[in-house]
Formats: structure tokens, C-alpha cells, sequence
């Protein structure tokens, strides 16, 4: 597995420090002023620095400063201020001051060399190559920093059970998980809790409903009273993109929300991602419930496992094809005319063709994120234990406004600042939110969001279901597949008993 490696200058390879380090034995010795700089860093913690290390810490702030500050001279005053403000998201420990810089506004702050390191693994493609460039030049020359990438979540997932090998996502201080594979991983104690999460900056701007999402109990499940095990950096969710043309040429009326893929002029026009939790999802809507709805919410709501099966054969006859790969190429050819899948790669056909129509359905939809996640054998932290200590620096700046420009829309994925709030259930298992009255079609020069975000704010994140549901899923799944009255005469012996 390849892993490109982005470091930033070490503290042992600062040019003036090698030039010295070559003509004094001293310097370098572990009795020298470098060598208890290193121990001094070797023994830093996040949670404070301990009794040896605030010794060698005084030792070297003293000529170690006025010797590097020629180096640190040639820096931009932007960045000296970046790089303060990054490093102020990063736990007290010591360090050294370099430095005080004045900015221009006549403003001082200083500027802190923290000899550390931090080792992400990543979905490829989703962290933009802004964020390395901009992190990087934050941290400055004396942070270590190594990102991996993986083609698949499921690559990730497979690997945080390995956590002996050092190039694996298991060993890494921090990685990409998705928001669906949460609960799963913390049940098999492949991740740990985010260390003191509740009193970083980057939780506190978080909305509730993030924090709701990413807030889970030693199970996985959502709880309040949980832990904190993940922190969001972007998100998308199911779009519905059809050629308008063709629909309307032929009698039929443009969709804007669910009920309209049972229209009969889409009657085996209809090709969808292989997900059975999305199909199930958009019979749910189609009845007036949320992608979440229960068995508990359903029976109070009048719907049993006949009423929920008659729902997911109306929406099968309407499919012609599942796939997870070729659904986009059928719409693209032709052979159907309506295709249900992720924003990422709908938003890229919608471009191609003027005909081409990508809606975010009215009355919601179901969404899915890409958070960063701490494995639970990260040992970047002090003695080898937990994540390292610049993690919370990393989280900060993924959530920052000044990322937004990065990821500005479903195309790219979004920004979780661009997400609107809304309750993550309700007792009903109805909508959670007033829906659009119109329907919510990707504006292109908008970051392809929908104009209205009555949509997103009704729109839900999966969440792992109970034992009840999951039985009456899987039952009403099974009976979707037969015919009707096969259907109705298996289900009448189990009524009877």
C-alpha cells in the first residue's frame, strides 16, 4: 500500500542546525542542547508536560531562541499569524519560542516550534489538496506531517484490525471512516473515543446535529450521554437525476420528490444503487415516514409488514436495473430515464447534458458523511499512547469557514458548515422537518446545492436500527419479491398462528 509522505522540515534538518551540528559533536550529543530539546519533546503529553521535561524545556528556550530566529525572520507575517492560531488549537506542552512577530495591525503573537508528528490515512480524493498545502505551511518547518490514502472505506474499515503494521490505517493517529460505519467499527473496538473532545474549539462550532451524529455509547448507537468518536469534514447524500426531456415528451411530470418514481411512465424506466437500506428508505417516504421509521413508529402509524411490502413491489416494479456501478451508464445510454444514487457522481451527468435534471427529493433524503475518526491503536501520543497530540489542530482546521472554499457543494462534497440543523429523529418517524415546496434541483453555480434548504434540513444520516425493525425489514424485503397473492398466502399462516 502506497503512502505519500508530506513532511514538513524537521527540526534536525533546519539548515542552520546541520551546518552547526557538522562542526560541533556537542550540539548533537545527547547531552547537548539538541539532545534535550528532543527529550524535552519525547516527553511531551497533551495532557501537560511532566516534571523532567519542563527542566529541559527552560534549558532550551534561552540561546536555543535568539540562535533560530534568523530563520524564522524570512516568514510572512500571514503565515507566522496562521500558524499561531493553528498551533493554539494543539494542547499546552513545551516548547520553544522562537520568536514575537508583529502583524500589521500592530498586533503581536508568538510563534511556537513543536517537534511533532501527525500520520492521517484517508479516503483518496476526499481531503482537497489545498487543505496539505495550507496545513503544512500552518504547522511550519518543525511538524512532521504523513498522509496515506485508500481507494475504499472498506479498505480502511479492514484495515484499523491491523494495527502492527505501521503503514496501516490502524496505526495511524487519525482516519476516514464513514458516518455508516460507525457504529460497526466502535461495536468491534476498532476505534477509540476523540481524547477530551467536549473542550476543543472545533466541537463547540459544531452544530447540534452533528454532534448528535458523531456522540455514540460503547455499542455504537447514538446516545447524549456517549462519547464523542467522530468529527465530520464533508458529506453528501441520495439524488434523483432523470432526463427531463424525455419525461415530459412522453406525458410524464417532472419529479420532485419520492411518490413521483411511481408515476406510470417510469414504469421499468427506473435504475438504483444496490443499497436494500436506500430502497427500503424511499418506500418508507413514499408512505410518509423518514429513512429511520422503526417497527414501533410504523405500527402506530397503521403500517405492518403487508402494507410495507405492497410499498417496496410498487417501487420494484418501477426499477429495471440495481447496480452500484452501472446504474449512471443506463441513464447515460438511455435505457432508463430516472436514476436514484449519490450526489457525488450525479452531479458529474447532470453537467454533461442541458436535459439532464438533479434534484435533492422535497420532502428529504437520506445523507451520508466522511468523518475522521481515531483508531484504537493510535500510539502517536505521548509514550506511544493514544493520537497525537496535533490532532485537534487537524480536526480544527477541517471545520473551519475558510475550508468551505474547498468543498463548496454536493459536487465535491460539502462542507459541515453548510449543512442546515435538524432533529436527527422524531418520535413519529414522520418527516423531521417542514418539507420544500419546491423541488430542491442542484443550482450549478451555486456549489450545486439546492436553492431551497428546506430539503436538506428534513433530510436524515442512517442510524443503526434495533432487532425489532431490522426482523420487519428483512420479512417485508422477502415479500416484496413475490408476487402479491403469493405474498398475501405465505404471510396468512403466520397471521393465523
Amino acid at each position: 500500500m502506497h503512502t505519500t509522505h508530506l513532511h514538513c522540515h524537521s527540526y534536525s534538518r533546519h539548515p542552520n542546525v546541520c551546518n552547526r551540528a557538522r562542526s560541533s559533536h556537542a550540539l548533537c550529543s545527547p547531552s547537548g542542547r539538541l539532545g534535550q530539546r528532543q527529550r524535552a519533546i519525547a516527553q511531551h503529553d497533551e495532557y501537560g508536560p511532566s516534571t523532567s521535561s519542563a527542566s529541559s524545556s527552560s534549558t532550551s528556550a534561552g540561546t536555543g531562541a535568539a540562535k533560530h530566529e534568523p530563520c524564522m525572520a524570512s516568514r510572512r507575517g500571514v503565515a507566522a499569524a496562521t500558524a499561531a492560531a493553528m498551533l493554539s488549537a494543539i494542547p499546552a506542552g513545551p516548547a520553544q519560542a522562537l520568536k514575537t512577530v508583529t502583524l500589521k495591525d500592530g498586533s503581536s503573537v508568538e510563534v511556537y516550534e513543536h517537534g511533532m508528528s501527525l500520520s492521517i490515512v484517508g479516503l483518496r480524493g476526499s481531503v482537497p489538496a489545498q487543505w496539505i498545502l495550507d496545513y503544512k505551511s500552518a504547522l511550519g518547518r518543525y511538524a512532521g506531517f504523513a498522509l496515506g490514502q485508500r481507494p475504499h472505506l472498506n479498505d480502511i474499515y479492514k484495515e484499523l484490525a491491523k494495527p502492527g503494521d505501521r503503514n496501516s490505517a490502524g496505526a495511524a493517529d487519525v482516519a476516514t471512516l464513514g458516518d455508516a460505519w460507525l457504529g460497526p467499527a466502535i461495536k468491534e473496538g476498532l476505534l477509540q473515543p476523540i481524547p477530551k473532545a467536549r473542550t476543543q474549539r472545533w466541537w463547540r462550532g459544531m452544530s447540534p446535529r452533528w454532534q448528535a451524529l458523531v456522540t455514540r455509547d460503547a455499542q455504537g448507537n447514538p446516545s447524549p450521554d456517549g462519547e464523542v468518536y467522530g468529527a465530520p469534514y464533508r458529506w453528501g447524500c441520495t439524488v434523483v437525476a432523470y432526463r427531463r426531456d424525455r419525461l415530459e415528451s412522453r406525458g410524464g411530470r417532472q419529479i420532485s420528490d419520492w411518490s413521483d418514481l411511481l408515476q406510470p411512465k417510469l414504469e421499468g424506466r427506473v435504475a438504483m444503487t444496490d443499497s436494500s437500506r436506500e430502497f427500503m428508505g424511499i418506500a418508507l417516504k413514499t408512505l410518509g415516514f423518514g429513512f429511520n421509521a422503526t417497527a414501533r413508529q410504523l405500527a402506530a402509524g397503521g403500517v405492518g409488514v403487508q402494507e410495507l411490502a405492497g410499498a417496496l413491489r410498487a417501487l420494484r416494479k418501477q426499477v429495471k436495473l440495481f447496480s452500484a456501478r452501472d446504474h449512471v451508464r443506463a441513464l447515460s445510454a438511455g435505457d432508463v430515464w430516472a436514476v436514484v444514487g449519490w450526489s457525488q457522481e450525479l452531479t458529474l451527468v447532470g453537467e454533461r447534458s442541458n436535459a439532464m435534471e438533479v434534484i435533492v427529493p422535497r420532502s428529504g433524503t437520506s445523507l451520508f458523511a466522511d468523518l475522521w475518526a481515531v483508531p484504537a491503536h493510535a500510539h502517536g501520543g505521548h509514550l506511544q499512547r493514544g493520537p497525537s497530540p496535533l490532532l485537534p489542530s487537524w480536526l480544527e482546521f477541517g471545520l473551519a469557514p475558510a475550508r468551505v472554499a474547498s468543498l463548496p457543494g454536493l459536487k465535491t462534497g460539502a462542507s459541515p458548515i453548510l449543512l442546515p440543523d435538524a432533529p436527527l429523529t422524531t418520535p413519529t418517524g414522520r418527516a423531521t422537518a417542514a418539507p420544500s415546496m419546491q423541488p430542491g434541483v442542484l443550482n450549478h453555480d451555486g456549489g450545486y446545492m439546492p436553492a431551497d434548504p428546506a430539503c436538506l434540513r428534513a433530510s436524515e444520516f442512517l442510524l443503526p436500527l434495533d432487532a425489532d425493525t431490522v426482523a420487519l425489514y428483512r420479512e417485508a424485503l422477502e415479500l416484496s419479491s413475490q408476487p402479491a397473492a403469493a405474498a398475501a398466502a405465505a404471510a396468512q399462516p403466520a397471521a393465523a398462528k
